[in-house]
This record gives structure tokens, sequence and C-alpha cells, in this order.
């Protein structure tokens, strides 16, 4: 990163444009994070429900009272708007088809899915109501 930094450097400044080696600069970390928080959905308000999971792993739940048809799932610190799609065994099926991720809820348990790589990531997801 630091060789093709100083090239543009190097490149502006035998072009007599002094200030375009500013542009070049790397962005800051910490931006490319905060515009990425900025862009999770908003769970103020929400009701939740925490599962607790195999090997550890721990799944949230949000739901508006008023809107079924949408969730908002936390897993591994980051935000998940799902919607639901309709099964024809009753299950809760909820997805977000842009990060592949798929929750399946029974009332005994729930499990988590990574539709793109075919995995996985959580299972036999419980609340303390179902244990």
């Amino acid at each position: 990163m630091k060789s093709l930094f100083t090239l543009v450097v190097i490149a502006a400044m035998s072009l007599g444009m002094r200030g375009a080696a500013v542009d070049a600069a790397p962005i800051n970390k910490s931006a490319k994070r905060t515009s990425k928080r900025a862009n999770q959905p908003n769970v103020t308000g929400m009701e939740s429900a925490t599962y607790h999971c195999e090997l550890g792993k721990k799944v949230t739940i949000y739901r508006n009272a008023e809107d079924n048809n949408a969730i908002v799932l936390r897993w591994n610190k980051r935000l998940y708007r799902m919607v639901r799609i309709e099964t024809s065994t009753g299950a809760d099926r909820f997805e977000n088809e842009k990060n592949g991720m798929v929750w399946i809820g029974i009332p005994a348990k729930g499990i988590l899915l990574d539709s793109r790589n075919g995995r996985q990531l959580a299972n036999e997801c419980k609340t303390a109501l179902a244990s």
C-alpha cells in the first residue's frame, strides 16, 4: 500500500499537481466503521428475545408488535433486517437475501443458516422460556 501511495505522490509531483497527493491518502478506518453502523436497522422500542445456542453462541431477535412480517436479528455484533418467507409447515422463516442469512424458528428452538455458503451458523437456539 505504501509503494502505491509513493507512486501516486511521485506522479503528482512530476505533473505539477502537488495537491493531488492529499486525495490519495488512505481512508480513516473509524470512518468506515461509523458509516456501516449508520446503515444498521434501528431497534429502539422493539421487543427482544435472546436465544442461547450450541457452542456458546447467541442470537437476539427484535420484533415490532405492529409488523409480523419482519424482524431484526443480532448475530456477531451486527444487526440484520429479515423479512418473513411463507412456509407450508407453519415455522417462522425470515431471510436477509443480501447477506444470505436465514432464521428458522419453531416454538421449541431456532436455527440460523448461511444460505450463501450452505452451512449452519447456530443450532439448538432456545430462549429461557423454551428451556
